[in-house]
């Protein structure tokens, strides 16, 4: 919690000066470190998982990180978080979102984008962004998914990519 903390306040630190219109936070890509809690913590699928053995916990703690840290960003700009669910944690990322759209329910300056697709897209002037955990799709296939999701964003924009979280480089 204090490094993603560390890195929210460099950023708006490291902001100060520009014109930011909008900040996009894509949450979730494993999140959660396991999804399950009987018989044991595990992933979606039911692989073993070592953590807090109180779910509960791990599930507040990490949604508290999340909306204090938005209300920091919501001082530099208008925040859209984007839900991307991992395969370690395909439900309890959904229930964040929707924890989330209930507390920013009637603040203007947050959007919660916690639709069931496991693929979202965010539009930025000529920009289109694809955001996916990555376990699902072959990373040669996202360019035609894009295109076939989402064709009139695919239409009025020059630059396209999609942000994964499932493999852990670059």
């Amino acid at each position: 919690t204090q490094r993603f903390s560390d890195c929210i306040d460099h950023f708006i630190q490291a902001s100060k000066g520009y014109q930011i219109e909008r900040v996009v936070i894509p949450i979730g890509n494993d999140f959660f470190n396991s999804d399950r809690s009987h018989p044991y913590n595990s992933t979606t699928a039911g692989t073993p998982q070592e953590e807090d053995t109180r779910w509960q916990k791990t599930f507040r703690t990490g949604r508290q990180l999340i909306i204090e840290n938005v209300q920091k960003l919501t001082q530099i700009a208008p925040v859209d978080i984007v839900i991307i669910p991992g395969n370690h944690d395909f439900e309890k990322t959904f229930f964040l979102g929707d924890s989330l759209e209930g507390w920013f329910f009637n603040n203007e300056n947050v959007t919660v984008n916690n639709s069931p697709n496991p693929r979202k897209y965010y539009k930025y002037g000529k920009v289109l962004l694809g955001y996916t955990h990555g376990d699902k799709e072959k990373m040669n296939d996202l360019p035609l998914i894009m295109a076939q999701e989402v064709p009139s964003e695919w239409a009025t924009t020059l630059y396209r990519e999609f942000h994964l979280g499932h493999f852990h480089h670059k």
